[in-house]
């Protein structure tokens, strides 16, 4: 969307559209969540939108707001979730116009919600002083827009506030809900049988229910990201085995060279994909992504470590895309593992140093509130690179990876604390690096793709996955090959926490 100097029929000044006040961009909650009872769904339709405009309107102290709109939907959900609330409260209902109607007109403050490029700017100039532009969805139209909103969040002109949740509408019944669900699909809000309209899978998950994701390709050169056990490619796109990958928290994020790439599931259809990345943003220079640590806490996304920064991390805080630098490592690490042992805590695992020419077994460890890495009790038995680390129940599990010369079996388990001895369990019968591992819900591990590699042979892929039951029988067993040509660092995402 290009606009030339001097569209806005207000005075240009260097840090905002309107006088007084920078303006605001609102986008729905980050990731999962829900309206009432149920899962948003918001990229089928614009009630997502609209039920954010709602919320913002409810928080504001000023009733004389103007809403301007250029879609009928969001008009009529808007407005019918401000008649259902007005129900309950006793604020006065907001003027809701179309664009194209108050052509000409101008208020103190303004609401544009969902408004489309064709009408942007003459939505945005009707504010005198106070200007909300509520935005987001998984159009292309959409995410076009965003990109412009977020390139101007990044140079001052306006600024992002991600809505924390949609409890404002906590008063709204279930039959409430449903009667706006009518007007644009946007919950998932089972029908009879609890089936969606294809009958192909259920619509409310149980509680608990997992999805693995990893990095990998197919037999017809299709390569990117994929749902393993569904296989759906999620992103068509190029990838390394030296790149960092994660499914956190409702998005799938992909790390490579300078930039961090990010899908949000929430509100795509499965059956539309492959979809592009939501964002690509770039990473602080000098920082490159090769061999690097990631993870995922909450709303932060971490980077440690890898083969051109191996003492250096990063922060990327999920609802601004904004970078902070961390303190740096005690030891120079790349190709080793990550897992956040509580919410303020990221443990490192082994990895190799370059510059001394070795591979480490010890682990240190972040503290988020001091801002400070200490060395962790523990060390792991050998030391190993490009293996898997999970956290399941009171334990850091740890598998396979590279000993230096060739791909392990070896399977370890310490205390999150990091008291006693690290437990030896038993063997993978596929000896595998560059893997993924994760608990499976019901008591035991799940070791899923990889690659093999031994002295003088070449690297090969692994594509059997195994199990282990952590109170039974102390033997992994392994499934059946998965329809893939590769599977590399699958990462597990709980639907519902």
């Amino acid at each position: 969307m290009r606009v030339k100097p001097g569209t806005l029929n207000t005075r240009p000044q260097s840090s905002s559209f309107v006088f007084g006040e920078k303006p605001t961009l609102v986008t729905p909650p980050v990731g999962l969540h829900y309206h009432g009872r149920w899962k948003c769904i918001g990229g089928r339709g614009r009630g997502c939108i609209a039920i954010t405009a709602t919320v913002l309107f409810h928080s504001q102290p000023h009733e004389k707001f103007v809403v301007l709109v250029s879609d009928e939907e969001i008009q009529e959900i808007f407005t019918e979730a401000v008649r259902l609330m007005d129900s309950v409260t006793t604020r006065a209902a907001p003027q809701v116009y179309q664009v194209k109607d108050y052509r000409g007109c101008e208020h103190s403050h303004v609401i544009c919600v969902g408004v489309e490029d064709s009408w942007m700017v003459e939505g945005i100039s009707r504010a005198v002083q106070t200007l909300f532009i509520v935005d987001g969805g998984t159009s292309a139209a959409a995410r076009s827009r965003m990109g412009l909103w977020m390139e101007m969040e990044r140079r001052g002109l306006l600024l992002h506030r991600p809505l924390p949740s949609t409890n404002a509408l906590a008063s709204l019944s279930d039959n409430d809900w449903k009667a706006l669900d009518q007007i644009s699909q946007f919950l998932m809000i089972p029908k009879e049988g609890g089936m969606d309209e294809d009958g192909m899978r259920e619509n409310s998950p149980p509680k608990g229910a997992t999805r693995i994701f990893a990095m990998g390709s197919v037999e017809d050169g299709r390569v990117g990201i994929w749902e393993v056990y569904r296989k759906t490619l999620w992103v068509q796109d190029a990838h390394s085995a030296r790149d960092t990958f994660l499914a956190h928290s409702g998005m799938l994020i992909h790390g490579t060279g300078g930039e961090v790439q990010i899908l949000h599931l929430e509100g795509k259809d499965w059956r539309e994909a492959p979809h592009g990345w939501d964002y690509k943003l770039p990473i602080p220079q000098p920082f490159f992504v090769e061999g690097t640590m990631g993870v995922g806490m909450w709303d932060s996304f971490f980077l440690a470590g890898g083969k051109r920064n191996p003492r250096s991390g990063l922060r990327l805080a999920l609802h601004s895309n904004q970078w902070v630098e961390l303190p740096n490592m005690m030891t120079g690490r790349w190709e080793a593992s990550t897992v956040m042992l509580d919410p303020h805590t990221i443990l490192v695992l082994g990895g190799m140093d370059l510059e001394k020419g070795i591979t480490h077994s010890s682990c240190e460890f972040l503290d988020l509130r001091t801002e400070q890495w200490s060395p962790f009790p523990l060390n792991i038995p050998i030391p190993v690179s490009n293996h898997a680390t999970t956290l399941y129940g009171d334990h850091v599990y740890i598998s396979g990876g590279i000993d230096g010369r060739e791909s392990r079996g070896t399977v370890w388990r310490c205390r999150v604390s990091g008291e006693g001895p690290v437990d030896t369990l038993s063997s993978l019968q596929f000896s595998r690096h560059d893997h993924g591992m994760m608990g499976d819900g019901v008591g035991g591990l799940k070791v899923i793709g990889g690659r093999h590699v031994r002295v003088g042979e070449e690297i090969v892929d692994v594509l059997l996955t195994e199990t282990l039951t952590l109170d039974g029988r102390r033997e992994w067993k392994h499934k059946p090959k998965l329809p893939f040509v590769s599977l590399w660092k699958a990462s597990l995402m709980n639907l519902i926490s």
